[in-house]
């Protein structure tokens, strides 16, 4: 995984914080704990504050797919597309997370809690962009280059 962002969880285990979603889009997204970077398992562990269940591990491959795409995609905001169960969004950071192959037996919506860590480390940044199916305006992302 980037060492800039795995330096970045582990300076910032235990620790509560706000999704940058709040402030940037005026979503109603649960504030989460980073509990632990579990590196020999390759996964990082987080808690909702509002939750009574704990949160699914973010595994280290769905950071590094989306900023891959990111990098691949450099100065253009990617549409988050978080949904739970395919078929998901071409062209989605969602889409791209849970693009086969992918080594769980099931899914679950990602994008949104890896890339609030990833813009939280000062990797990429949020803003809107247009969904191509609906013309609306979503939730997007961009590389900081």
């Amino acid at each position: 995984m980037n060492p800039t962002l795995v330096k970045w969880i582990k300076v910032n285990e235990h620790k509560t914080f706000s999704s940058p979603r709040k402030t940037v889009f005026g979503s109603n997204a649960d504030n989460f704990t980073l509990i632990r970077l579990d590196m020999i398992k390759e996964k990082v562990h987080i808690d909702f504050e509002e939750s009574t269940t704990p949160a699914l591990p973010l595994h280290f491959w769905m950071f590094q797919r989306c900023l891959d795409y990111l990098h691949e995609n450099p100065k253009r905001f990617i549409q988050l597309g978080a949904q739970l169960q395919p078929p998901y969004k071409e062209d989605s950071l969602e889409g791209i997370i849970w693009k086969e192959p992918y080594p769980l037996n099931s899914s679950y919506k990602a994008s949104p809690h890896v890339m609030d860590i990833i813009v939280l480390a000062g990797l990429a940044e949020y803003g809107k962009v247009k969904n191509p199916k609906t013309g609306r305006r979503v939730q997007g992302a961009k590389i900081i280059i």
